[in-house]
């Protein structure tokens, strides 16, 4: 449904990442599920590209959140059906890692704070949030999203 005061059609977050990972080719994964933080650096900078990405998804996580507070709930299906459309043979594989770039993010400070800044350079440049509050993203990101697309990969299902 097309917002009356833009015009634009109203998009959720979760969808466009469910679109984005099924058109990326599977000679591309790595650049769709971050795995890690890797020490690449952004060509004349010196921010790690790997915080860039993950990054912008702590940053769509908190759109998508300030939006409706149960939007990432949404996510694990989305993401469960695109793996599956563009790995058949590996999205088990796949999935059962996808975390372990937030984790690696959230539990290194230096990290976390360069994704915040290039994201209120960016994504969230209109309203900046706190590194507290990109934090709490992103652990919400964990429960809500990753967590439950781990579990049910390591259960089998």
């Amino acid at each position: 449904m097309a917002n009356p005061a833009n015009g634009l059609k109203s998009v959720s977050p979760a969808a466009v990442l469910g679109e984005i990972a099924a058109a990326v080719p599977v000679d591309c994964r790595d650049k769709i599920i971050v795995i890690g933080i890797h020490p690449q650096l952004i060509e004349g900078t010196n921010t790690k590209r790997s915080n860039k990405d993950l990054g912008r998804v702590l940053a769509i996580a908190r759109l998508a959140i300030a939006r409706n507070e149960d939007a990432l709930l949404e996510w694990p299906e989305l993401w469960k059906g695109a793996l599956q459309q563009s790995f058949p043979d590996e999205w088990r594989a796949l999935a059962g890692r996808v975390g372990q770039g937030v984790r690696a993010l959230l539990a290194s400070e230096s990290d976390l704070e360069q994704a915040l800044l290039t994201c209120v350079n960016g994504l969230l440049a209109s309203r900046p949030p706190t590194l507290e509050q990109f934090r709490i993203a992103g652990q919400r990101l964990l429960q809500d999203a990753i967590d439950p697309i781990e579990t049910e990969v390591v259960a089998g299902e």
